[in-house]
């Protein structure tokens, strides 16, 4: 009940519902397409780059293995809208949009965020080292990864204020 296009179908009548996920599914992948296009923006400038990013994400094996399972596509929109607010996280300090990401994927799909959450840290590691490569202490790593730390549950607790009542 947490997925927006589920939320979409219902305004849909039952008889047409059958023949709309098929558009769907392509709605979600030029989603993620775009999603996956402005966050290698913030990566580089390159077009070309930008192009192969955007089409070897949005048709990867994972994502075409998923295409036949309308409710976990929806999840891999909000995977480099993530990566993307990492980087504004890194580069800027903006942290709304990052809380906010988090915690939509955690309300669309809480598994496929804690599957998520490794490879986050991991890329959130290496993008800081290479961001600030130039003044490297291992006591400001361990204070900016908790300061991160603090910030993505946040963006749990604010999925987890949704999904709580959810359970019950």
């Amino acid at each position: 009940l947490t997925s927006p296009f589920f939320l979409l179908s219902l305004l849909l009548k039952k008889d047409l519902l059958k023949y709309t996920f098929l558009y769907f599914n392509i709605i979600k992948m030029l989603c993620l397409f775009i999603t996956t296009y402005f966050w290698s923006r913030k990566l580089t400038k390159l077009r070309t780059s930008n192009w192969i990013a955007s089409f070897c994400i949005t048709f990867s094996g994972w994502v075409l293995f998923y295409f036949a399972y309308n409710q976990f596509l929806d999840s891999f929109i909000f995977y480099p809208l993530i990566l993307m607010n990492v980087e504004s996280y890194l580069q800027k300090g903006k942290i709304r949009g990052l809380c906010f990401s988090i915690a939509f994927l955690g309300i669309i799909n809480y598994y496929f965020l804690y599957l998520f959450m490794p490879f986050l840290f991991i890329y959130t590691l290496i993008r800081y080292l290479i961001l600030h490569q130039s003044h490297l202490k291992v006591k400001d790593i361990f204070k900016d990864g908790l300061k991160f730390t603090a910030w993505v549950f946040l963006g749990l607790g604010m999925s987890g204020v949704v999904l709580l009542p959810c359970a019950s």
